[in-house]
């Protein structure tokens, strides 16, 4: 699966290594020391709960590098939100879907605006993830939660399912 993660912090940084140790090919949107970092070594994750790793990953700052993805993670924080919703519709394949990971509700909707209801999620994340360093980030919670959920009637992801 091809996945974009708009914000390399530490929600997009964590769930993005994850998905890029799971096999996954996964490219960063992010900027400043943590996109260089991430350029030259790949992103590090440091967990309590999963272990240490490294992953090589594509990380840019260009929205036309992320190219067509299967999946849109949008991990910026809610107030940078409407700055990236035109990056993460361009980014997203005919078929794909996109999931934001922000506090407060209004997240969804925002980017259903964009890509429209049926291709957009509702996530939540539960757990402690930060950038310890530029090109690193740090778990430092024993546990880590991710539930889902369609904003609205079948999704595309519903759909691809069957």
């Amino acid at each position: 699966m091809k996945v974009a993660v708009i914000g390399a912090g530490g929600v997009g940084g964590f769930l993005g290594g994850l998905l890029g140790r799971a096999g996954h090919e996964v490219r960063f949107f992010a900027r400043g020391a943590h996109l260089a970092a991430i350029r030259k070594s790949g992103l590090m994750l440091k967990s309590v709960e999963v272990g240490d790793f490294s992953v090589a990953a594509t990380a840019t700052d260009r929205p036309e590098e992320l190219g067509q993805n299967d999946l849109v993670v949008v991990a910026v924080k809610l107030y940078d939100l409407a700055g990236v919703t035109d990056v993460a519709a361009a980014a997203l394949a005919p078929d794909g879907v996109v999931l934001p990971l922000q506090n407060g509700l209004d997240a969804p909707e925002l980017l259903a605006g964009s890509v429209g209801r049926a291709r957009t999620l509702v996530g939540t994340i539960a757990g402690e993830m930060a950038i310890a360093a530029p090109g690193i980030v740090a778990h430092t919670t024993p546990t880590h939660q991710l539930a889902l959920a369609e904003l609205a009637g079948r999704s595309a992801v519903a759909q691809k399912a069957e």
